[in-house]
């Protein structure tokens, strides 16, 4: 889950993040993270003032920090994602239990799963056209979602369905993962969906006349969509 508004405010979590205002003169970037709940504490408090996102699973909380750098609070896995190359940092981080991804700044994506023999076994990241670049990373359960610069839309890991082919002319503009199912908007306003369906999760609602869907969120086993007219349907 990360907080940037206005996808935070469709996404659930078993921990609450607040970001709060730098204190300074001038206005700044919201790069102070307090939680509360399980897992409370303020990372002004031990100088980590430069946090550039957030993300949460179910036992830990991760800081993206500003330089690249990841920091975790609570109970990491035993695994975790390698430091950057120097010039080449993260930018971008998408952890969800099983696996982590993080989006470095030349466009490529790194995976870290339990180590081979372990209880997950999950496919590596895709190789890019000549090119192409990855620019936006998600993870839920044991799948993953990258997009990449061309519009295309890729899962790797544990994949659950396959990514609709794109219509001609068109382009995924926004992905999202869940546990077992994931979903997509393209540039033409449009939402799909895909994998499991158990409880109508990729049952799009149609839009009425002269609507666009222009976010999406996947939960565990249900789908957050916003319209172009400030909408949210479920």
């Amino acid at each position: 889950m990360t907080l940037c508004p206005p996808r935070a405010a469709l996404r659930g979590s078993v921990l609450v993040l607040l970001a709060a205002i730098c204190a300074g003169l001038r206005a700044q970037v919201q790069t102070d993270i307090i939680g509360f709940g399980h897992q409370s504490f303020d990372s002004s408090l031990d100088g980590r003032h430069d946090v550039a996102q957030v993300q949460t699973t179910s036992f830990a909380t991760y800081l993206l920090l500003t330089n690249g750098d990841i920091r975790w609070v609570g109970q990491p896995t035993g695994y975790g994602l390698p430091p950057a190359p120097t010039g080449n940092p993260y930018v971008r981080i998408a952890f969800s239990n099983d696996h982590q991804l993080g989006l470095r700044s030349d466009g490529t994506v790194e995976m870290e799963s339990p180590p081979p023999g372990g209880p997950v076994v999950l496919d590596p990241v895709p190789p890019l056209p000549p090119g192409v670049s990855y620019v936006e990373i998600d993870a839920g359960g044991q799948q993953a979602l990258a997009r990449r610069s061309d519009g295309a839309v890729v899962a790797f890991g544990a994949v659950l369905g396959t990514v609709p082919p794109l219509p001609a002319g068109t382009t995924y503009v926004q992905v999202d993962a869940g546990w077992f199912h994931a979903a997509a908007v393209r540039s033409d306003g449009q939402l799909v969906a895909w994998g499991d369906n158990s409880a109508g999760q990729c049952n799009v609602l149609p839009l009425p006349a002269g609507r666009t869907y222009v976010e999406v969120a996947c939960g565990g086993h249900h789908t957050l969509a916003r319209r172009s007219d400030g909408s949210v349907v479920a």
